[in-house]
């Protein structure tokens, strides 16, 4: 497939004629939504599920009242964090006795084995020689995939959109999070973390901004505008040791030095690093700092909130409602000076995640300053603090904010920073 109009001839003619393709159903929707053609996409999910649904039935596989969830949960770790909507869906439509099972793929290799592991009470995790009595075409007819959820009959949504109204439906109910450390893990984290030293009886932030280096084959492939430099990140950092907390730079060893500060961990470049202690740091923090990567959903599962930045794109943010972002201003060079927000949504530019699209549309993707960063942390810390400093007008920005993300086909997720909003125009 070369260009959209193509693709969607195509998707069409497999949907009319290959109906049991779900392989290639799947392929040719996340090639739509590489591209940034959600809406595309998530039509091909949508018919999709209803043919699977209308093959298991007819099948007779609905008896064993089970799904598989395959290769595509195991991609990333933000991957395996997101089964925490997967499994809220469930409960919220009653469905929960139905069985759970993620096949492990042959390797054995996950990008973090201890966090699919914390979801052992709410899916069965396979090893590659589990006898599921099934053959390849049963396997592909009860596998769910990470893509995209069927909420209900007729109700598919890609995974932000899903996250979106299940994560809301579930705050309405006063439900906890799903997942909480045990007690051996807790303690054995905070010893490691006591050794790196960070005082038990105190708090910390974990700080995490997206590299190229750990999904560098990738990034040369697809370059992206969600990276960032954790440098700019530094007056936030004092801002938090200045209120007493310790700062956990989390990441891989590749990632650019900090500079030497007390109080701050740089915890990615540690020989310290492991699974676990990933998984107990973004379950512990006080909050979590961070861009748009998949470690940035780990805390959230966990209840703890998020303060994302340099986020990109503006029109699929985190889905967690306690999350608060700012993200990537985008000037265009014809019109020499910033999109507005309405702009933003209503085209292509706030949808996008990848720099070629912005090349060719002679569009600069803007980092956040310092200054913006902090302002974030602050209103983070200071909401957290319970000194909120809100007005009716701010709360007047933010309703027109939210209901021309609905309008344009977005949901309402994490809250954009008051301050943030009250400089950029709607």
């Amino acid at each position: 497939m070369q260009d959209v109009e193509s693709a969607r001839k195509y998707s069409a003619q497999l949907l009319s004629e290959s109906t049991d393709s779900y392989g290639e159903h799947q392929q040719a929707a996340i090639w739509f939504f590489l591209r940034g053609h959600y809406d595309d996409a998530e039509k091909l999910w949508a018919k999709t599920a209803e043919l699977r649904e209308q093959a298991i039935e007819r099948e007779g596989l609905h008896l064993r009242n089970l799904r598989l969830l395959g290769p595509s949960w195991l991609l990333a770790i933000g991957h395996i964090a997101h089964i925490d909507i997967y499994i809220k869906n469930k409960i919220l439509t009653g469905n929960e006795s139905q069985k759970s099972i993620v096949v492990m793929p042959h390797s054995g290799k996950v990008p973090n084995l201890t966090l699919l592991n914390c979801w052992k009470r709410y899916v069965d995790i396979s090893t590659p020689n589990m006898r599921l009595g099934l053959n390849l075409r049963q396997i592909e007819l009860l596998q769910d995939d990470f893509w995209s959820i069927r909420l209900s009959p007729g109700h598919t949504r890609m995974f932000s959109h899903a996250g979106a109204l299940v994560q809301r439906a579930w705050e309405d109910k006063g439900l906890p999070p799903l997942l909480s450390l045990e007690a051996d893990m807790e303690e054995q984290g905070w010893a490691q973390l006591e050794a790196m030293g960070v005082p038990r009886n105190s708090w910390f932030v974990c700080l995490h901004v997206r590299e190229a280096g750990f999904h560098k084959a990738w990034h040369e492939k697809h370059p992206s505008t969600r990276n960032a430099d954790v440098l700019t990140y530094m007056m936030a950092v004092k801002t938090i040791l200045d209120r007493g907390g310790y700062v956990v730079r989390m990441g891989d060893s590749t990632m650019t030095p900090l500079p030497a500060m007390r109080g701050v961990i740089d915890y990615a470049l540690s020989e310290s690093k492991s699974e676990a202690l990933d998984v107990f740091l973004c379950a512990k923090a006080r909050f979590f700092i961070g861009t748009n990567s998949g470690l940035g959903l780990v805390p959230p599962i966990f209840g703890v909130p998020c303060a994302m930045t340099n986020w990109s794109p503006i029109a699929l943010p985190q889905w967690y409602l306690k999350d608060r972002f700012i993200p990537k201003r985008i000037y265009s060079r014809p019109l020499k000076r910033f999109l507005n927000l309405t702009e933003l949504f209503s085209t292509q530019a706030g949808w996008e995640q990848f720099n070629d699209y912005f090349e060719k549309h002679d569009l600069d993707v803007v980092d956040n300053t310092a200054e913006e960063i902090n302002t974030l942390i602050l209103e983070m810390l200071n909401e957290m603090d319970g000194r909120v400093d809100s007005s009716a007008q701010d709360n007047h920005l933010l309703q027109a904010y939210n209901d021309l993300a609905l309008r344009c086909g977005s949901y309402v997720g994490a809250r954009i920073g008051l301050q943030f909003l009250r400089e950029y125009e709607v």
